[in-house]
């Protein structure tokens, strides 16, 4: 272990996370929104517009990357249900933690007293049915993908970390058992 300690201080970063896991997932989640954010607000340039004509909208001669966008958003939505659910004691014995089965994760919050919009719940529940088997993440599937339209979907995880922040707003600060 020292080995690896003195590797990774020479070449990287040690983060090493005692904080309550309702804190440290909220932290996390936060980061993967961020993300997504950024993702959505900085499109990549196609690289061969020779096709297009002059007068083209600007936004046709970029794309967004929307595995890696809806990845994030996925993410950071997992990690939001698990702050949540960590401020109520729950932890990797609540069904869909271990699988990152997003939607069951929304319905246990749901059944703790979290409070969503029906246009969140719509949102998730699309998440939760395009990434069961990790769509986002790997991109590999034979059948046709839906992608919802970015900005809703920002608005929808923006609305899940307001509603999830305040149960776990009193363990910002506190430590926890371990590392996470």
């Amino acid at each position: 272990m020292a080995n690896e300690l003195d590797k990774w201080m020479r070449h990287g970063t040690v983060l090493g996370r005692n904080l309550h896991p309702a804190w440290a997932y909220l932290e996390t989640a936060r980061e993967y929104l961020e993300a997504g954010r950024t993702l959505h607000l900085h499109p990549m340039p196609k690289k061969d517009v020779r096709w297009l004509v002059d007068d083209v909208p600007e936004d046709w001669k970029f794309y967004e990357l929307q595995f890696p966008l809806l990845f994030c958003l996925a993410h950071a939505s997992e990690l939001l249900f698990k702050a949540f659910l960590s401020a109520h004691g729950k932890g990797k014995e609540t069904p869909g933690w271990r699988n990152h089965a997003i939607g069951v994760l929304c319905q246990s919050c749901l059944n703790l007293g979290l409070v969503i919009t029906d246009n969140t719940r719509s949102f998730i529940d699309d998440l939760a049915s395009e990434n069961d088997d990790f769509t986002y993440r790997f991109g590999e599937r034979t059948t046709p993908i839906f992608f919802p339209p970015t900005k809703s979907a920002l608005q929808a995880v923006d609305e899940l970390e307001r509603s999830v922040t305040p149960p776990v707003e009193p363990f910002i600060g506190t430590k926890g058992g371990g590392l996470l």
